[in-house]
């Protein structure tokens, strides 16, 4: 599928500020945050990679992708049962770097959304996923950066 494929090679194209930018230019923002919901495990996987290196690459496009439905979509994939591991490990990465990144969603976030998050870490689908290579050092920096949001909620 043309779409797999196209997100699998963004995957693997980097987190440059001048690439991340010409992609945000370029409209795929939205998209990338509509294959999170994609009944495709592959895309689940690859698009929270894309949208994490953007994120990364310049924090400013972190509102553009919540406007673009970023978190609702990272929750109904934490939430759906059909969803791969290792797509809910890489959502929850990014959903950990967008929190640590903006005060004012930290502000937002309600105690039903902190119940998913942590029935999701420890759940036998992070211990799957974590045992599955290289996503132990994913969860590990996402529950730290989930203990650190707990922590200064109170």
């Amino acid at each position: 599928d043309v779409s797999i494929n196209a997100v699998w090679a963004l995957s693997f194209l980097g987190d440059s500020a001048s690439w991340c930018e010409r992609m945000v230019d370029r409209g795929a923002l939205p998209y990338l945050v509509q294959m999170l919901r994609s009944e495709n495990a592959s895309i689940q996987e690859y698009a929270p990679q894309v949208l994490r290196s953007i994120i990364r690459a310049d924090k400013c496009h972190i509102m553009s992708a919540v406007e673009c439905g970023l978190v609702p979509n990272i929750f109904a994939l934490l939430q759906d049962d059909k969803s791969d591991s290792r797509a809910k490990a890489h959502s929850l990465h990014l959903l950990s770097d967008v929190y640590s990144e903006n005060s004012q969603l930290k502000a937002k976030v309600t105690l039903d959304r902190v119940k998913i998050v942590v029935s999701f870490i420890s759940s036998e689908h992070a211990l799957i996923a974590s045992v599955e290579g290289d996503l132990e050092n994913f969860f590990d920096e996402a529950r730290l950066g989930f203990v650190q949001l707990f922590h200064e909620l109170g």
